[in-house]
């Protein structure tokens, strides 16, 4: 999925770069295009990394979950007072331990809120690409014209731009500590 993302980018970074207008405003289109790009980049790093975490965190829940169950159906079919294997009784705890981690933590990391949240930023960026490169190309016809109210015109929709760059800064990666259970009790 990501290799799209990144194939995509470079496709519209070509076509930009093919535009030959010599004004100031594609100029500066072609510089806010780089600093999206630049952006667009901490949170396409964002969502990898919690995407690995999602992966990892089901694939050890699930693995951890299994053995536990495994264990569990050993320790119980002779009773936890009748089992005199410390090992089994150790490992036990141990794999439930790691299973209950292991389930806790998507959670805590808030991890598919963080994905969702860092996508939706990243195509939210990847549509003022477009709109940039629309602009560059003169598919509105600003340039073609080039008139003083034609021009004006372009330079408010640069200012749009900057302005959607401006209120769209904020990064996602949420930590939910409120997440981890604080009613355990121990065993008795």
């Amino acid at each position: 999925m990501v290799t799209y993302f990144e194939k995509r980018d470079g496709t519209i970074q070509k076509a930009l770069d093919g535009t030959t207008s010599n004004l100031r405003e594609v100029a500066q289109l072609k510089e806010q295009f780089l600093m999206i790009a630049d952006i667009k980049e901490s949170y396409l790093y964002i969502f990898k990394t919690y995407s690995a975490y999602n992966y990892t965190f089901s694939g050890f829940f699930t693995f951890f979950s299994v053995l536990s169950g495994i264990l569990g159906f050993l320790v119980l079919k002779g009773g936890w007072d009748n089992t005199n294997n410390f090992y089994l009784k150790a490992t036990f705890i141990g794999v439930f331990f790691c299973s209950t981690l292991f389930g806790i933590l998507p959670n805590v990391f808030a991890t598919k809120d963080n994905i969702k949240n860092n996508l939706a930023k990243y195509n939210y960026y990847s549509g003022l690409q477009l709109d940039i490169y629309d602009l560059a190309n003169d598919n509105q016809g600003y340039i073609k014209r080039n008139t003083a109210g034609s021009l004006d015109t372009l330079n408010m929709k640069i200012s749009a731009i900057t302005k959607g760059i401006k209120d769209n800064q904020s990064l996602h990666f949420e930590i939910n500590i409120d997440q981890v259970p604080t009613d355990i009790q121990p065993l008795q």
